[in-house]
């Protein structure tokens, strides 16, 4: 009987485990207006669309986020980066500790990539979440936006 008693208490074990692991992706569409300053003082004449511009981060995090991995080779324990964060600096220990800041790495990374953009258009947002929660999970963002650059008054003379 008692045998049987562990048996059942650990396949009830692997089944809670097993529940626990979650997938979810979540998906907007960006609206569609440029921001007061393009749709209300601009022409079409007076800035360039640029080119679309997609980028992704990643970040694992182990044991409660006591170890986590940036972008599959970045590594930060106890909250406390080995590299150098390119991303919204955090303010205090916890902040760090209990988030993941991968969409502000994302984001980071999406202005990195576009230099000449005065504006950014609102950008599609893919997010992907994986894992089981607190030994394990990961998560992934995914931006992609086009900037607007404004011309100067030489260009415009022109």
């Amino acid at each position: 009987m008692k045998m049987k008693m562990k048996n059942t208490l650990k396949l009830i074990f692997i089944l809670l485990i097993c529940s626990l692991s979650a997938c979810s992706t979540f998906k907007n569409k960006p609206y569609t207006h440029m921001g007061n300053l393009v749709q209300n003082s601009l022409e079409r004449k007076d800035y360039e669309v640029l080119d679309k511009v997609e980028v992704s981060s990643k970040t694992e995090r182990f044991l409660f986020g006591i170890v986590t991995i940036v972008d599959s080779s970045k590594w930060r324990v106890l909250g406390l980066p080995l590299f150098v964060e390119e991303k919204q600096p955090q303010s205090g220990f916890f902040s760090s500790f209990f988030t993941r800041n991968t969409d502000e790495r994302t984001l980071y990374k999406l202005l990195a990539k576009s230099p000449d953009a005065d504006i950014m258009l609102p950008w599609k947002t893919t997010i992907e979440t994986w894992g089981i929660p607190l030994i394990w999970d990961i998560e992934k963002i995914t931006y992609s936006a086009k900037g607007i650059r404004i011309k100067t008054n030489k260009e415009l003379e022109k």
